[in-house]
């Protein structure tokens, strides 16, 4: 199957997107954690350094009416202050930390109402801080009126507050009190929230650029070329080995390196596969030359075994021919000498008759033996036929029957298999059975028995041709070796120990088997089984 596209769920380009994207996120978000929490530091620093300053610019300007003890003039300087934007209040505490003076007094204020900060507070907080530390700054948080840095400041003993004549202090006492100015953060932390929103916006939209700008180059580095090898190993896998990876677009990277090696070796995996087809179709040529070669071999051997047979039928052939020719010649004579005579009679008539009848007899006679030798010697080995085997094997008996009259050999035969119609060759067959009873009758020699049958299997797909004898038997070193070419025991010299080896070729080629079972001094019961004929259903 063909993929267009590479499995997102699954690949390598999903785990770097992911990853990638993973650490980006990470990354800018600690960032904007970290640039958050600086300038959030710095902007609280930068406003407490104000709000000292603010702080110190109040007492300063309060200082004369303090100076003087004038409280009315002191209020209102307090009040004008608060008018100014961001001071929200200023209040002015004793030694003992009790609220003095206060920017939020008026006719609805009364000091119980006031924002008390007592003076061990003060020193307690101070205390934390650095001999020279003369402002303490701290932030409310006020849940109506939001934020407020509230800046404490000493109000130290000094020298023209001790010698002046309205001074009520002890020249011992260093701190006179503390004042406390409150200014709201509101508007500031209106514009820092603002300020962090537009940052946020401003990371997001290049989190979001760089993003876009990492998964294009990932597609254009990873996803396309990955594709790309992914398609060329799906062709490769289907057999199409023109397939190429383009390189232009990823050149001079990773990717281009394997796309180089990978077009490297479908080009040798090309011409190997191409040399592959080139020595196959030589190799197939071969076969075929070395097939038609063995065939031909075959079909010699077959017809030397074939002439080699009817070199050892020829002798008992030519003693059951001599039978009747004795008889034609003599009967021939008769007619002959009858003919001869001046006054030939009816009865001499009737004798010429017959014996001309005789001489059609035994004529016929010769002439069926040397018509089953002659068929036998012509056949074609190559011709398959839809044949009966009994038929076959009966033809086959015809032929023997003269050795084993000759012999003096018994032979037996049962030819019951029901069906019996092979795909085979009729002259094929009756060289194969030839084979084995020539064989029989040499083990044999004189005064034995030959059972020669044909049955049908048990299952009735095949039927079985079975040839036993009484012979001499087969040793049991040798059962393997008997149908090897030229393998013979034989010592007279005058077998080729072709038989066994022709017999077993014949029996392959008719899609068969062949099993012997020997014993030495008891005989041999070779089985052929061949396959049944079915008619192929239209």
């Amino acid at each position: 199957m063909k993929p267009d596209r590479i499995n997102i769920g699954s690949s390598i380009y999903r785990r770097i997107i992911i990853s990638l994207l993973f650490i980006s996120l990470v990354f800018f978000t600690l960032l904007a954690s970290i640039i958050f929490n600086v300038n959030r530091n710095q902007t609280e620093n930068t406003i407490q350094q104000f709000g000292a300053r603010v702080s110190t610019i109040i007492n300063r300007t309060l200082q004369e009416s303090m100076l003087e003890n004038d409280d009315t003039e002191l209020v209102e300087i307090m009040v004008d202050l608060t008018k100014f934007s961001g001071v929200k209040q200023i209040n002015i505490f004793n030694q003992e930390g009790l609220l003095q003076h206060s920017s939020s007094q008026g006719p609805n204020v009364t000091m119980d109402t006031l924002l008390v900060i007592p003076m061990n507070r003060f020193q307690e907080k101070m205390a934390g801080e650095s001999s020279d530390a003369k402002n303490y700054c701290d932030i409310i948080k006020d849940k109506v009126q939001g934020r407020i840095l509230s800046i404490s400041t000493q109000i130290l003993n000094e020298d023209r507050c001790t010698n002046n004549d309205c001074h009520v202090h002890s020249e011992d006492d260093s701190l006179l009190g503390v004042m406390e100015v409150q200014l709201s953060l509101s508007e500031i932390d209106k514009s820092r929230i603002d300020a962090e929103i537009k940052y946020f916006i401003m990371v997001s939209i290049f989190i979001f650029g760089m993003i876009i700008i990492m998964v294009s180059f990932a597609q254009r580095t990873i996803y396309e070329p990955m594709a790309q090898i992914i398609h060329a190993s799906y062709e490769v896998a289907k057999g199409n080995l023109d397939i190429r990876i383009p390189i232009r677009k990823f050149k001079d990277s990773d990717m281009s390196h394997v796309g180089n090696a990978l077009n490297d070796m479908l080009e040798k995996l090309e011409a190997a596969n191409t040399k592959l087809r080139l020595w196959s179709k030589d190799l197939e040529e071969k076969v075929r030359l070395k097939t038609e070669e063995i065939k031909r071999t075959q079909n010699e051997l077959i017809h030397i075994e074939r002439m080699a047979s009817l070199g050892k039928l020829s002798s008992s052939v030519a003693h059951e021919i001599n039978n009747p020719l004795a008889g034609v010649l003599t009967y021939t004579k008769l007619v002959s000498r009858l003919l001869k005579k001046d006054d030939v009679d009816r009865t001499d008539m009737e004798n010429i008759y017959r014996y001309l009848d005789m001489i059609e007899s035994e004529t016929m006679r010769c002439g069926n033996i040397v018509k089953g030798l002659l068929d036998f010697s012509r056949g074609e080995p190559s011709k398959m036929d839809v044949i009966s085997i009994n038929h076959v094997l009966k033809d086959t008996t015809s032929l023997m029957i003269h050795s084993f009259k000759v012999t003096q050999i018994e032979l037996e035969t049962s030819f019951n298999a029901t069906p019996d119609t092979i795909l085979g060759n009729p002259n094929q067959i009756k060289q194969l059975c030839i084979a084995l009873l020539v064989n029989a009758i040499e083990a044999i020699g004189k005064d034995g028995k030959v059972v020669f049958s044909s049955r049908n299997s048990d299952d009735l797909t095949a039927l079985n041709i079975v040839i036993s004898d009484t012979g001499s038997g087969i040793r049991e070193e040798d059962i393997n070796r008997i149908y090897e070419p030229f393998f013979t025991r034989k010592k007279d010299g005058a077998a080729s120990g072709l038989g066994l080896a022709v017999a077993y070729g014949i029996v392959q080629q008719h899609q068969g088997s062949i099993v012997v079972n020997s014993e030495l001094s008891t005989g041999t019961v070779f089985t052929i089984t061949l396959p049944l004929y079915k008619k192929k259903e239209e």
